[in-house]
């Protein structure tokens, strides 16, 4: 226990100097200290009811299983996973949606605008955020993570009362913008069947 308490010290110390030194994100900090106390969980998951997915509930995936994913697969964003799980759990959103959006949009960060923007989801640019491309534009990849959550949790979930994939695609990618919603419903559902029977390869 004291060698685990030494270990966290150790971290925060690096942190806080890494923060004078200007080259950590402050939102990081409570996401890194609370990923070295946190339990690490393995979740079991019920069946959606008639195929919903519904996006909101308790997360059916680690941690340590979205960081495999993503460091497995080379994405620029590898060792955020502890990021993406915590702003899960703290808006009610399962993460492994999150996971599969990355996925769709830009193959976890590493083609695209995403690649330049650390954008989780292309997200088109709106007034009061700093944009490139036509696309909200993030200092890092942990703060995308918290605009795409904040955007599904405000906008989609308590404003549109729009809770499953089937009925958020059709407005986050519409047809009219020259998106497939049937192929990209598919492709979110496929990632998610994959990634919760504990297989972390990508689709």
């Amino acid at each position: 226990m004291k060698a685990l308490e030494a270990l966290f010290l150790s971290i925060v110390a690096i942190i806080l100097i890494a923060l004078t030194l200007g080259s950590v994100d402050p939102s990081v900090i409570h996401i890194m200290a609370k990923a070295q106390t946190e339990e690490r969980t393995t979740y079991s998951h019920q069946p959606e009811k008639a195929g919903q997915y519904t996006v909101t509930g308790e997360p059916t995936i680690t941690a340590d299983f979205i960081d495999t994913v993503l460091c497995n697969h080379n994405s620029p964003a590898c060792h955020t996973g502890y990021a993406m799980h915590s702003y899960g759990q703290q808006y009610h959103i399962d993460p492994v949606y999150a996971l599969a959006f990355f996925l769709h949009e830009s193959t976890l960060g590493k083609y695209g605008v995403a690649h330049k923007n650390l954008g989780l989801g292309n997200i088109r640019c709106t007034a009061g955020y700093a944009c490139k491309s036509g696309f909200r534009a993030y200092s890092s990849w942990v703060t995308g993570y918290l605009d795409w959550y904040r955007l599904i949790d405000e906008l989609y979930i308590k404003e549109w009362n729009l809770t499953t994939i089937d009925k958020i695609i059709p407005k986050y990618a519409p047809a009219a913008d020259h998106n497939n919603e049937s192929a990209y419903i598919g492709a979110i559902k496929q990632s998610v069947n994959l990634w919760r029977a504990g297989n972390p390869s990508i689709p």
